[in-house]
């Protein structure tokens, strides 16, 4: 395990360390839907915790699937960029005097902002949905 840089966690009850089964991340999966990948595990893993040879009942399956759907599309809707009055923000900040002297502001949004025509704009960078605007 040392050669390959491998490591050890060990978990119990009285560790630090843990494994959170329903945890979720933006870049869960690039290429398919992530909420379906989500969906399809945590079926998996109930029908794992509930022990039963034929499985989940299918309306068990449903609101199963419900639930993951109302629980995670939240997290991959673009928020909290469909704020309003985000596209006020620049203006708020600079007009106010907010920012110490040769200071950035970087201000997280969704694709469906553009700054670029701001007069304080300097740089916008892109990952995935995720768009960063810095202004100074």
């Amino acid at each position: 395990m040392n050669r390959l840089g491998g490591q050890v966690i060990r978990l119990s009850p009285n560790s630090r360390d843990y494994v959170n089964p329903l945890d979720i991340n933006l870049n869960y999966s690039e290429e398919e839907n992530p909420l379906a990948l989500k969906s399809d595990f945590v079926l998996s893993f109930c029908e794992l915790i509930m022990g039963s040879k034929t499985g989940l009942e299918a309306i068990e399956k449903t609101v199963i699937d419900r639930a993951v759907q109302m629980i995670y599309q939240p997290y991959f809707a673009d928020p909290p960029y469909e704020l309003a009055g985000l596209e006020t923000l620049p203006d708020l900040i600079f007009e106010n005097n907010l920012l110490k002297e040769d200071g950035l502001f970087v201000l997280e949004h969704g694709k469906k902002n553009s700054f670029e025509e701001h007069p304080h704009f300097v740089e916008r960078r892109v990952y995935g949905s995720v768009n960063f605007t810095i202004f100074k």
